[in-house]
């Protein structure tokens, strides 16, 4: 397998479909046609690693790089992101959904993340976070984007590459 060119440019942004991380990525194209997807905030690259699990923290190896390939049913900005490490290494296919971030939705989609609001925690808190191992704080995540979690997350939960 091998990217085409055409679709996909040095410097184009790419959202995943339904991911936990990071949903926007800067797309580089390397030698041989694969692609590696930066986390525009971060450090890292887009992996996945060899027991599935996807995160940002790639270097530029094999597990952090794909060859995209356009989404047989999708619209013309529909791509599949093939990794290269599981294809090589394990004879495993494993794509992604993403699409190409069309030109004019770019500064929205490059935007920096807001800080979040800070939150003081009570002694009480505190203590409870330990005695139970979670916390609940209201109001620190706003409505929409829990929303969009929660249709994100179930979304992946009913289909069946989903990996957890």
């Amino acid at each position: 397998p091998q990217s085409s060119p055409y679709m996909l440019a040095s410097g184009s942004l790419v959202r995943l479909s339904s991911c936990a991380v990071v949903t926007v990525l800067r797309a580089e194209l390397l030698p041989g046609g694969s692609v590696i997807l930066a986390d525009p905030h971060g450090a890292g690259n887009l992996r996945v690693r060899p027991n599935g699990a996807i995160d940002t923290q790639g270097g530029r190896g094999g597990w952090a790089r794909f060859w995209v390939d356009r989404e047989p049913d999708g619209d013309e900005n529909s791509i599949r992101l093939l990794n290269v490490g599981h294809h090589e290494q394990r004879g495993n296919d494993v794509f992604l959904a993403a699409s190409i971030v069309p030109a004019d939705q770019c500064s929205a989609a490059s935007a920096p993340v807001p800080e979040p609001p800070a939150v003081l925690l009570s002694d009480e808190e505190k203590a409870a976070f330990v005695r139970d191992g979670y916390l609940v704080v209201r109001g620190v995540v706003g409505r929409e984007l829990v929303d969009a979690a929660l249709r994100a997350i179930n979304n992946q939960l009913g289909q069946a590459q989903c990996v957890v």
